[in-house]
């Protein structure tokens, strides 16, 4: 029932609330969603390479379990994984 909500909502909008938000908030939320994307492309790119690249050249004990373990959070949804770190 939410979803159909939200997408009906679209065919009706408020125009004082879509100009409210274009007037005052769009720009900075679009800004900070960029630097947010950027961010985390960078970081998880610096991290993915630099953990798959150690993984792939080095003889160490674990080494096997690491070759499939650090594939989990590409299979995990990123909801699931939320609620995994909250408990933890």
């Amino acid at each position: 029932m939410p979803c159909v909500v939200v997408f009906g909502s679209v065919f009706s909008p408020e125009t004082q609330a879509w100009q409210h938000l274009l007037d005052y908030v769009l720009a900075e939320v679009l800004v900070n969603t960029l630097w947010l994307v950027a961010g985390v492309a960078i970081i998880t790119g610096v991290v993915g390479t630099s953990l798959a690249w150690l993984t792939a050249i080095s003889e160490f004990p674990g080494r096997r379990f690491f070759s499939w373990a650090l594939m989990l959070p590409i299979a995990v949804p990123g909801y699931v994984m939320a609620f995994v770190l909250l408990g933890l």
